[in-house]
């Protein structure tokens, strides 16, 4: 959702901070970020937080 809204509007942006599997039927996998464009890539799942 956050991609096909906002990101499509802005690719280059998206593309700088935000990274994912592009294989069709599995654009779910692989998600990555990064708080910089220049920074190091943080998969995303690592970084949630415990359910409570």
């Amino acid at each position: 959702m956050f991609r096909g809204q906002w990101g499509k509007a802005n690719k280059d942006k998206f593309d700088q901070h935000f990274k994912f599997d592009e294989t069709p039927k599995q654009h779910y996998l692989g998600h990555e970020w990064r708080k910089e464009a220049n920074g190091d890539w943080l998969d995303c799942l690592k970084m949630r937080q415990p359910s409570r």
